[in-house]
Order: structure tokens, then sequence, then C-alpha cells
């Protein structure tokens, strides 16, 4: 048991020293990276999602690819469906929504959705 931990105490300490490598190589694809916006930016997406004609809306922050990924997730089996929507607006207790795959515009009350 001792020799276990012994093991995982020495990779811990060699993991740590190998990602805190400083190269010309990687400062510059960092400096590359920067040039282009950096890391992308999280942004809140709201989706609409069910079985047949019952639905439901849910609200979280990712990125675009994220919420592709969590869509197709939601489809996933089934009678399913998922769509994407990007908030306009919010006024008082509703948000104004549009659709990213056909642009429909429409307004939801904030109490109907659900924030993961």
């Amino acid at each position: 048991m001792q020799e276990r931990e012994a093991r995982r105490e020495a990779a811990k300490i060699l993991g740590k020293a190998g990602g805190s490598v400083r190269s010309k190589k990687k400062a510059a694809a960092v400096r590359e990276n920067g040039k282009r916006g950096g890391r992308p930016r999280k942004a809140q997406y709201f989706f609409l999602s069910g079985e047949g004609e019952e639905g439901r809306w849910e609200s979280r922050y990712c990125t675009l690819p994220e919420a592709l990924k969590f869509a197709e997730a939601l489809r996933a089996g089934g009678d399913r469906w998922a769509s994407i929507w990007e908030p306009e607006n919010t006024r008082d207790d509703w948000v104004v929504l549009h659709n990213l795959a056909n642009g429909d515009v429409r307004e939801v009350p904030l109490r109907v959705i659900t924030y993961l």
C-alpha cells in the first residue's frame, strides 16, 4: 500500500512539473490564440425541448459548440425534438428569444424556464 502511494505521489510531482513547462512554442501558441480572441466566451442559450407536442424551456451558460452538443443530447431517442434560442432582451418577467435555426422570435415568461 505504501509503495502504491509513493508511486502516486511521484507521478503527481512529475505531472505538475510537466504541466508548468514554459517554452517558446507554447508562448507563441498563446499569442496566436489571443489574436483570434482567446478562449471562447460563454453565453446564455435557451433550449426548448420535448416529446410530441409537450415541451419545456431550459437555460444554460455555454459556448455555441457546447449548446449544439447539448441540444443533440436532448433530441436523443424516440419522438424527441429540441431547438436553441438566444436572448434578445429581457422585459420585467419576460424574455424575448430568437431561434438560431430559423430566426423565429418569441416572448417567454421567465417563470417557465428551468435554469441549469
